[in-house]
Order: structure tokens, then sequence, then C-alpha cells
């Protein structure tokens, strides 16, 4: 009896592993991507899978049924290039400094015969730039309004940030000297004109300003918040220069 039970036992440890083989055999999954990580904002998005899913007919034709689904969520269009591989494209830019997850849906395997399946578990990852510094410009400049020279330095990001959360975080150094500084820009851009006195950087030309910003600085259109200080630099150039006259 006891061996009995052994040889029945075995039996069904043999069946259900034979299941799950079969089932890990059959599994759709994403062999390759146009991506890796990070994606830019208006990017379409391919996904080439281990079984062919689509009729030759299907190839070249764009439409909405949800083969792949986001979190969060973005509307779209799917096209099949081959019948393998699938192309995204969102109706609307990615959410700027943002983290999505792409799932399969049961629709890939709606014209598929290869007796694929699909798992809960198979799903890519992937964010949009997180909030950087992008590009920085100093120069000497006359203020239209209190005719004094001044000196601007243009912050630019990679998205755009709200003026009073930039100037709440921002510090500005000189030979390890803050310096005063007035945010310009009343509106959120992804450009930031600052003004620094004149007075306040004499005989500054050549030295790198140190360009400081604080983290948990946000994002216009995301939850993200900068998890670590940005920082950048800027050398002011020889007053001698051009300057240029500009609005307040």
């Amino acid at each position: 009896m006891f061996y009995r039970l052994l040889r029945y036992a075995a039996l069904g440890a043999t069946v259900v592993l034979l299941v799950t083989c079969t089932s890990q055999k059959n599994a759709l999954k994403i062999t390759q991507t146009n991506f890796v990580g990070s994606v830019d904002r208006d990017q379409n998005l391919s996904f080439t899978f281990n079984k062919p899913l689509v009729p030759d007919s299907l190839f070249g034709k764009w439409d909405t049924t949800e083969y792949m689904r986001f979190t969060p969520r973005v509307k779209g269009k799917f096209r099949w290039d081959d019948a393998n591989t699938l192309v995204f494209s969102p109706a609307e830019k990615f959410a700027p400094s943002t983290d999505y997850q792409a799932t399969l849906t049961k629709a890939l395997l709606t014209h598929s015969k290869s007796g694929a399946t699909v798992t809960n578990d198979e799903a890519v990852q992937f964010h949009t730039p997180y909030l950087d510094v992008v590009g920085t410009q100093i120069f000497y400049a006359l203020d239209a309004q209190t005719q004094q020279v001044q000196i601007r330095l243009n912050l630019t990001f990679n998205s755009e940030v709200r003026p009073n959360d930039l100037q709440q975080r921002l510090h500005l150094t000189l030979d390890g000297q803050n310096q005063p500084f007035e945010i310009k820009a009343t509106k959120p851009d992804d450009a930031i004109a600052v003004a620094i006195p004149d007075r306040a950087m004499q005989d500054a030309a050549g030295k790198p300003l140190q360009v400081t910003i604080d983290a948990g600085l946000g994002v216009v259109g995301s939850s993200y918040t900068t998890k670590e200080k940005l920082s950048t630099s800027a050398s002011l150039p020889s007053p001698s220069g051009p300057t240029a006259l500009l609005d307040a």
C-alpha cells in the first residue's frame, strides 16, 4: 500500500511538472524592445514577441485594440510591423519624469494560432527622463527698468518647473560664498532666467559659478520630485564683451 501511494505521488508530480513545462513553453514573452529604461516623451515603443501572433493581412495597419496595458494609463494606437513585432504610438506625450509599466493583454492572442498563453508576470518597466538641468547660459545684461548692469543666468531643464519651487531650492556660490539672486520667471517653464547683481560678482570673470538645486524640486505634469541635489556650473565672461538690453 505504501509503495502504491508513492507511485501515485510520483505520477502526480510528473503531471504537474509536465503542465508547468508546457505552460512555460507556451508563455508569450517579450524578447526585444526599442528602448532600455528611459524613453523620450514622444517616442513610439516597439515590442517583439517570441511567437508569431497575427497574419500578414494586419501588417502596417493602425488600430486601437488594447494589446498592451500601460500603467499609468496612456491612450494611443497600435500597429503590427510583422507577425512578432508590435508598435505603440502614444496619442499624447508620455508624462514627464514618470515611471511606467507595460503588461500584456489577452487581445494579443486574438489572431494567434501558436497556442501561446499570456501570463500576469510578463511586463516591461520604463520611465521618461527624470528632471535634470540640461543647459546653462550666463552673460551680462542691462536691466531695461533700472538701467543697472546685471548678470543673467539662464537655466534650462528637460521639463517645466515652477519658479517659486526653484527659488526655495536654488543656491549660487562663487569662491564658496553664497550669491544673491532673483528669479525673473513668473510662470512654469523649462527655461528659467535668474538675475544676479553685478556688484555681487566683481572680478569674477572666468571663475566658475556653482549652481546647486536642493532635492525635492517638482515637475509640472508629474508627481515626481528630485531625489538628490542637481548641480552644474557656469563661468562668467569678461565684462568687456557685449551687453544685451533686456526687459525686466
